[in-house]
């Protein structure tokens, strides 16, 4: 008995030796010093939390952080790492609480500051956010995202100033993470990590949660309910985000890499992502996945979005040699193969997460972003392709964005709404579907450019006159011109214009330009305008009418109009008459009548309405005798006010009577 006695003494003598040399050796002997008899314990304990951190196991890194710092073993490592372990799974106001004794510490590196930053945003304190960013700009002003965020809290008051949208959570949100919703046809597509009743229970260890799979669900049912979409697509891992060929006839996913049901892990011991295609059988099967030539087991490439016509698919990655944690690339299709991917460029991407790529019918970009000027976390965003490589962005506002991470956005062709998903409190649990509609768009300045020709030959009228007015009277815009082009100028798509063109020996021509009547293609429109040659018979000379001189506008400021109607009024005949009267007396004599409304109205009643006023106007002068053919009648509705009467602008009905005229222009004779 002795000898077993002397035999567990010498066991436990080296076991206690054995961990005394990993403690010394893990380079945490100074809290050995300390003299606490769970020093041992503690140290074994940072080593497994640190490895949970590297592993990403987020959530069990908490804990692990969390019972060291509550057993007093603390230092700035443990606090940075519970930080961002808080921070990467969305625990942001316990991340800001960590941050802020990083900080305090006085030992913080530049990271430690942005992330601060960035917690504090995410929750709404921007006044202390802009006081850390600006820290921040003096420790790394290299950094893009510190020109893109700093003294951030008036833009922001400015983004949440606009109610774009209506939002409303969809019904078959789970408690789980339900995200990156597609529609198609009558069928929306969405990742979620809801149970599926597995026989083995995989779980992701970032969160502690389910994998993703693959889910549709029928629109059109009264009640739908949420189906697994195929087992082509979903594994034991995660699957997630995807995208059908415009023909339906494939489809691109993400998923993880995995060889014969178990994960590939790369270099950095990682279970990537990559994007997989399928084609799509008659009976709405799919085939056997094939992965994409550009994915890799060392880096991720997901969140597929094909353009429409097919040639360009884009994903976003943290492949090296890009600009943050992950951006967005493209590549284009060659015959049956993809080219290697191009990163779109620093417009974009930033150092920090660019991902969700959507690419809509018009062309649009839309993403998700936290590295761009954010409300909170991710925000959404949309991009203006101006020129290869070259992108206009812009935040969509809320309530589409918040203070949380928003992301995921699917945008329905027509542009009157979507799906978006968000993390934002009141949900149904982790990540959420919403759907949308678009109260006020995002717009842009448009490029509106052209060409003046001769109407009969097609010929290219050199210098002519070009003036651009606006809706208000008397504003002018700059027009450039080009080799290619006569006139080019930026416009608010929001606003409403007329072109006057005049070149000698032609006549004038006026274009009423209303933007959203007119085809747009990239962000461009395109015009023509042909002038009509004044023939040879006809002279130059000008006439005057009361001593006014012909090529000026003659203003007949008696001829009005009631609201809404185009009847002539007896004191607009009066002033008619005079006209009828010239015209007789001058057989020569041809004439223009432009006519205009009010801004209250629909434009297009509007336009209608003004072009009825010019056809009134016209017809009776043709009823007192002077022939159709020397009259030209040109309505353009609400352009052109001759006071601030803009829509919405609170005006008296006499200054509304300004606008609602007949315009008479002597063109020759």
């Amino acid at each position: 008995m002795r000898s077993i006695i002397n035999k567990i003494k010498t066991i436990n003598y080296h076991i206690i030796m054995l961990f005394s040399l990993l403690f010394i050796c893990s380079g945490n002997y100074q809290l050995f010093a300390n003299n606490k008899p769970d020093s041992l314990i503690n140290s074994y304990s940072l080593k497994k939390a640190d490895r949970s951190f590297e592993s990403m196991a987020y959530v069990k890194a908490i804990d692990l952080y969390s019972d060291l710092v509550e057993n007093g073993f603390v230092n700035t490592h443990i606090l940075r790492n519970l930080a961002v372990s808080h921070y990467k799974i969305g625990e942001t106001q316990k991340a800001e609480e960590v941050y802020q004794q990083v900080v305090a510490r006085n030992d913080y590196v530049a990271e430690d500051i942005y992330y601060y930053a960035q917690s504090l945003k995410y929750n709404g304190n921007y006044e202390q956010a802009d006081i850390w960013m600006n820290e921040y700009s003096k420790l790394n002003n290299n950094d893009s995202r510190v020109s893109r965020q700093i003294n951030s809290k008036a833009k922001i008051n400015e983004l949440q100033s606009v109610l774009r949208y209506s939002i409303e959570e969809v019904s078959f949100n789970s408690k789980y993470s339900d995200f990156g919703p597609v529609l198609f046809e009558n069928n929306l597509y969405f990742s979620s990590a809801r149970v599926v009743g597995s026989l083995i229970d995989y779980k992701d260890v970032r969160k502690d949660v389910p994998y993703l799979n693959i889910f549709n669900i029928d629109l059109t049912e009264v009640s739908p309910r949420p189906e697994l979409y195929s087992t082509k697509v979903n594994t034991n891992y995660h699957d997630g985000t995807m995208c059908f060929t415009k023909d339906g006839i494939g489809v691109y996913f993400t998923r993880n890499s995995s060889v014969l049901g178990l994960p590939k892990k790369g270099k950095e011991k990682v279970d990537n992502l990559k994007i997989y295609f399928s084609e799509v059988n008659d009976d709405g099967g799919l085939s056997k996945p094939v992965e994409l030539a550009f994915n890799s087991n060392d880096y991720s490439c997901g969140h597929p979005s094909l353009s429409p016509d097919g040639k360009t698919l884009y994903f976003a990655s943290n492949m090296p040699g890009g600009y943050g944690s992950s951006d967005i690339y493209y590549c284009k299709k060659l015959g049956e193969e993809w080219s290697e991917p191009v990163n779109i460029g620093p417009d974009i991407n930033t150092e920090g997460e660019e991902m969700f790529p959507f690419i809509h019918e018009s062309g649009q970009l839309y993403f998700a972003s936290n590295g761009h000027l954010s409300i909170g976390g991710l925000d959404l965003f949309v991009a203006l392709q101006l020129q290869e490589g070259a992108y206009k962005i812009k935040n969509m506002g809320i309530p589409l964005n918040s203070e949380k991470d928003d992301f995921s956005l699917y945008m329905k062709d027509d542009g009157s709404g979507g799906y978006f998903a968000t993390n934002r409190e009141g949900g149904a649990g982790d990540d959420d579907i919403y759907s949308f509609k678009v109260e006020k768009s995002i717009t842009f300045e448009l490029f509106f450019q052209g060409v003046v020709v001769d109407k009969v030959s097609w010929d290219r009228i050199e210098h002519p006159k070009i003036v651009l007015h606006d809706s208000v009277l008397n504003t002018h815009h700059v027009l450039t011109a080009s080799e290619n082009y006569d006139f080019s100028a930026e416009i608010d798509p929001d606003k409403k214009y007329i072109l006057i063109v005049e070149k000698d020996g032609y006549y004038e021509a006026r274009e009423a330009i209303i933007p959203g009547k007119i085809k747009v293609k990239n962000n461009t429109i395109n015009f023509l305008v042909e002038l009509k040659k004044i023939p040879d018979s006809i002279t130059e000379n000008e006439l005057a009418i009361d001593s006014v001189e012909s090529e000026k506008k003659i203003d007949l400021p008696i001829i009005y109009y009631d609201y809404a109607k185009w009847n002539i009024r007896k004191d607009a005949a009066i002033e008619l008459n005079k006209v009828v009267e010239f015209m007789l007396d001058s057989t020569e004599i041809i004439i223009e009548l432009y006519s205009y409304c009010d801004s209250r109205g629909s434009e297009v009643f509007n336009q209608k309405l003004s072009e009825k006023r010019s056809k009134s106007a016209a017809n009776y002068l043709i009823s007192k005798g002077i022939d159709k053919s020397r009259i030209t009648a040109k309505g353009f509705g609400e352009l052109k006010l001759k006071n601030h009467c803009e829509d919405e602008t609170p005006c008296s009905e006499k200054e509304h009577q300004e606008n609602r005229r007949t315009e008479v222009k002597i063109v020759s004779k």
